[in-house]
């Protein structure tokens, strides 16, 4: 066999390892997604539990309260409930941690 025949066979062996590596990366890849769309879903979660306790806290404190108008992503400025600027921008953030904060919700 000449060198260049053993070049390639060492190359085509790489090869198949790479591939092989790359499969397992991308199965990797897609766990980890998951396991952030499953963060941001219990963050969410934990959020809006507590503003629907803070909710029926109210409820049986003033029960002549209208409440319904109430809404955990909104703020109230110059008279009227309006979407929060900048909770789109935290939104992206915590999305961008919560692979990492999800282990601590999930230990």
């Amino acid at each position: 066999m000449s060198d260049l025949e053993k070049e390639k066979s060492s190359w085509t062996s790489d090869k198949g390892d790479f591939e092989k590596k790359f499969g397992k990366l991308e199965g990797e890849l897609a766990k980890a997604k998951d396991e952030v769309e499953n963060g941001k879903m219990a963050l969410f979660s934990h959020f809006e539990g507590g503003f629907e306790r803070a909710k029926s806290q109210m409820a049986f404190l003033f029960p002549e309260l209208d409440l319904s108008v109430l809404d955990s992503l909104k703020i109230f400025q110059d008279g009227e409930l309006i979407d929060e600027p900048w909770l789109y921008s935290l939104i992206n953030l915590i999305s961008f941690f919560v692979g990492d904060l999800s282990r601590l919700f999930f230990l």
